[in-house]
């Protein structure tokens, strides 16, 4: 990597590893890619090899919440979130390991940024079980709307998205 990282990154990497024993080594082990401007990572992201930052997403956020962020994505390294997804929908999946991760974060006290999925009822569930249980949310929104459709009440309703969380 040539061109070096934005300061806010660079200075929330080295406070993550200092303030988070646990995520150190996974922290300084993992290449970070400066994908500002690619068109095609608007926050952070990994393909399970390498952290990607888009550091316009960074700069909308104060330090603490970029540690957050950054450790957000360090895990999902970390717990083979990539190789574990298999057959499963990728969107779904990414909803799932996300709620996962980030009840993790939390509990270890980082501090999370506004924009993210957090919801305490998937407490003690691993990232297919939440997953398992987004899957049967859709299903039913589905058949809900469905029978409300059969019935005259799908009229006007956009049935081509469903509102997973």
């Amino acid at each position: 990597m040539s061109k070096s990282l934005p300061e806010k990154i660079t200075k929330a990497r080295i406070q993550l590893m200092l303030s988070e024993p646990f995520l150190s080594s996974s922290v300084a082990r993992f290449p970070v890619v400066d994908a500002t401007g690619k068109g095609w990572c608007d926050t952070m992201c990994t393909d399970g090899y390498s952290i990607f930052v888009n550091s316009d997403f960074c700069d909308t956020l104060d330090l603490d919440e970029v540690c957050f962020v950054f450790a957000h994505e360090v895990a999902h390294c970390m717990f083979g979130h990539v190789d574990r997804r298999g057959n499963r929908d990728p969107e779904i999946w990414n909803y799932a390991i996300d709620y996962a991760t980030n009840l993790l974060l939390v509990d270890f006290g980082l501090k999370m940024p506004k924009v993210g999925l957090f919801d305490r009822k998937y407490i003690g569930m691993t990232a297919e079980d939440i997953y398992e249980s987004l899957v049967r949310k859709i299903e039913d929104h589905q058949k809900n709307s469905s029978q409300q459709e059969g019935e005259g009440g799908g009229r006007g309703q956009d049935r081509g998205t469903v509102d997973v969380v």
